[in-house]
């Protein structure tokens, strides 16, 4: 039998880019479900699933998104470059297996680019809405990726 992944509060925080401490909030409020082990905090895929079905986390992140939308409008994000551009992408991808594995790319592309992009989606049984604030060539990466998968 193969043994479940458990997340930490810090791994939520970086797949969602929001705090540990939003996340504390979000285990204290009820929204994020999940266990002590060891003294700490851990969360299945399941319970991760639920923080993201849960209402009041989509609100956040939906308002998380537009905030850097307006801030990236009114020139007050900062990039090493001056070269920056902000993608609003709306796709529709049925399969689940082929949405992880999408998600899971441009996640290593965010390790490999290591700058200061801000990226976040929003996954509502396949119907994909993703927000990227970030260089051009981050961009580009990004797009090849999505290509494959619309």
């Amino acid at each position: 039998m193969l043994e479940e992944k458990y997340y930490s509060i810090s791994d939520i925080a970086k797949l969602t880019k929001l705090t540990d401490r939003t996340i504390r909030n979000y285990l204290a409020n009820g929204s994020l479900k999940g266990k002590k082990i060891g003294g700490q905090w851990r969360f299945s895929q399941n319970d991760v699933r639920g923080l993201f079905s849960d209402d009041k986390f989509g609100d956040d992140m939906k308002a998380k998104t537009e905030k850097a939308i307006i801030s990236y409008y009114n020139n007050n994000t900062s990039f090493d470059t001056d070269n920056t551009c902000c993608n609003i992408i709306d796709i529709k991808i049925e399969s689940k297996e082929a949405r992880k594995e999408m998600f899971a790319k441009i996640k290593e592309i965010e390790k490999d680019d290591n700058k200061k992009e801000q990226i976040s989606f929003i996954d509502d049984n396949g119907k994909i809405k993703m927000v990227i604030i970030a260089s051009f060539d981050y961009i580009y990466k990004v797009m090849e990726v999505v290509r494959r998968y619309i």
